[in-house]
């Protein structure tokens, strides 16, 4: 990506390859913001219901401070297990 964005901004270089490199840069954009989209949607889908649950048990005066701990650490695994995947493909993008 980084090369394409040097490109587009290179005066030197023929103005239909900086158009093409301006074009391949959109899309680029675009499907990221895409993958983004999926990604977050994803995340949200499983913060949700975990942090319904925890506020429930939280306002249960017979709570069982376990059980919350338990939802907790769960909720760290998924936050890393998404960070994790995000910094591979991270890796992976730019060492192309």
């Amino acid at each position: 990506m980084k090369v394409l964005e040097e490109i587009r901004d290179d005066a030197q270089h023929k103005p239909g390859c900086r158009h093409d490199a301006t074009c391949l840069v959109k899309s680029m954009d675009i499907f990221e913001t895409g993958i983004m989209t999926v990604f977050c949607g994803d995340v949200l889908q499983r913060f949700t219901p975990i942090r319904l649950m925890i506020s429930l048990m939280i306002q249960d005066p017979q709570i069982d401070i376990s059980s919350v701990i338990s939802l907790l650490d769960s909720r760290i695994e998924i936050t890393t297990s998404q960070r994790s995947r995000i910094d591979l493909r991270t890796l992976n993008t730019t060492s192309h």
